[in-house]
């Protein structure tokens, strides 16, 4: 069993920008989940390369020892003017049979657009696929206008309940935080010094002790790497037993890792 579990990183791209981050995960012995997001696709085939060079990546790290698992999807920043709903669920759904796959994600909403929620909603189908393999949803909320976004994306999922335990929606702030746990989904909590400072998390959770099983902690490490998980477990002053669930439990069981 890890120590920590990151449950929110880009692996393919520390792979590709700090690959030396990579050793020093592994030496925290820290597991982690690397959702997917491509950098400025032009088309869907650009989409479908990065989708499978993702997975490539993921089987490499665990041949070398690293304990990691990845989500597919589409991003909502990564909708390009060629793709449709049906594409989506094409194209992602072919890698939920492999078991290194853990679901789908990052998706969600950026700036409440149609064409997001077409391929939000088209990536949503595929719950029964996922239910049935014991795989997640991780769902984005954008840094721009994140309370009002979050709410109209809480407001979308109503209509889909059978969704909610399967479902971790992330970059939880101290405004949204409340509105997704009250919701009943798992909530995501990235430490970063552009997200939520890992010194403000004691006062952050305190408020919520009685949904502590379902907050998950990460750092959305990518083209930027933040050690803000490690630092937060190490000196964030969290009691054990809230330390415990929140760096690795709760992502454990949620996550089946």
């Amino acid at each position: 069993m890890a120590r920590l579990i990151d449950s929110h990183v880009h692996l393919d791209h520390i792979a590709a920008n700090n690959p030396r981050r990579l050793r020093w995960l592994m030496d925290q012995d820290c597991a982690a989940v690397s959702w997917a997001w491509c950098v400025e696709p032009r088309d869907r085939a650009d989409l479908n390369t990065y989708l499978d060079r993702k997975r490539a990546t993921i089987h490499g790290l665990r041949k070398r020892g690293m304990t990691c698992g990845y989500l597919v999807g589409i991003h909502p920043r990564n909708i390009t003017h060629d793709l449709t709903p049906e594409d989506a669920v094409r194209m992602i759904a072919p890698y939920l049979e492999d078991p290194l796959c853990l679901g789908i994600g990052e998706i969600g909403l950026e700036h409440d657009s149609l064409h997001e929620k077409e391929i939000l909603a088209a990536q949503l189908s595929l719950a029964p696929v996922l239910k049935a393999k014991g795989k997640k949803f991780g769902i984005h909320t954008p840094r721009d206008d994140k309370e009002k976004v979050t709410l109209a994306l809480l407001a979308l999922l109503e209509a889909r309940p059978e969704i909610k335990p399967m479902a971790v929606i992330d970059h939880c702030s101290a405004t949204t935080l409340p509105a997704v746990l009250e919701a009943g989904y798992h909530a995501g909590i990235s430490l970063s010094p552009v997200k939520t400072e890992w010194r403000t998390l004691p006062a952050l959770v305190g408020k919520h002790t009685d949904s502590l099983t379902r907050i998950l902690c990460n750092t959305d490490s990518g083209t930027r790497f933040y050690e803000d998980l490690a630092l937060a477990a190490k000196h964030g002053q969290i009691a054990s037993e809230w330390a415990d669930k929140l760096f690795c439990d709760n992502a454990a069981r949620f996550f089946n890792i």
